[in-house]
């Protein structure tokens, strides 16, 4: 156990894999076969598409379902975004500033304490990606970079 009895939490993303709906389906349903009983909390992050069959496939599982990203804003012309409210009774844990979504578009430690923060407040458990970029060296400097954003995350 973790300080204050806390489960680890394992959250497998699967980035843009598998490319069609039955794969997707087979390894959400492998990973529920193998971790029966696993002592961590574990959650899949497949590719939005693909969230309502594998969130159908894991229900009376104990595997928990992520998505990879989402908009802080509940609605708006936000093209090609995910709001909150999508996400409610369908995930219930998301990925919040990766370091791919921050090289790749160009989000900010801003832009993720918000996301943060609005899924909170739509009771969705954030899993907030926390670490230096590949520009960032090792050493002080990167502990610098982890201070930095856990401080704009704490404080949404």
């Amino acid at each position: 156990m973790t300080p204050a009895g806390r489960r680890p939490l394992v959250a497998g993303n699967w980035k843009m894999h598998p490319s069609d709906r039955q794969a997707a389906v087979a390894l959400a349903q492998a990973v529920a076969e193998a971790t029966t009983g696993a002592r961590a909390e574990v959650v899949v992050c497949p590719p939005a598409i693909w969230l309502v069959e594998v969130a159908a496939a894991l229900r009376g599982t104990s595997v928990g379902v992520g998505a990879q990203t989402m908009h802080a804003e509940e609605s708006g012309a936000f093209t090609g975004e995910i709001s909150p409210l999508m996400l409610v009774g369908v995930a219930g844990y998301v990925i919040l500033g990766h370091s791919e979504r921050r090289r790749y578009a160009g989000e900010t430690d801003e832009a993720v304490a918000a996301k943060v923060a609005s899924a909170v407040a739509h009771r969705l458990v954030p899993i907030a990606a926390i670490g230096e970029s590949l520009e960032e060296p090792s050493g002080a400097h990167a502990l610098d970079a982890v201070d930095r954003l856990l401080r704009a995350v704490r404080h949404a």
